[in-house]
């Protein structure tokens, strides 16, 4: 995460920013998703503070809540990658 705010303020940066983080537990766990993507936001008035700056979370206990198009990114590919490093 500091990586990616220091290359947005560092930088300057005219292409978007886009942090991935694969996790092995639930970031939300009231509000379970297998991959989500979050913008940084202003809570009161409603704005999205920056559109180069996204964080894409894959919660990979969430396998289940793969939709289709996860699939077809081949987004599930990490959690069998994960069963079998788990296994071996």
């Amino acid at each position: 995460m500091a990586a990616c705010r220091h290359l947005a303020t560092a930088a300057r940066v005219k292409n978007p920013v886009v942090c991935c983080g694969v996790f092995d537990l639930s970031p939300f766990p009231d509000y379970p998703e297998f991959f989500a993507t979050y913008k940084m936001m202003n809570v009161k008035k409603h704005y999205i503070y920056n559109d180069s700056f996204t964080l894409n979370v894959l919660d990979l206990n969430q396998i289940e809540l793969a939709t289709d198009e996860d699939k077809a990114f081949g987004l599930d590919y990490f959690r069998e990658q994960r069963v079998k490093v788990k296994l071996a």
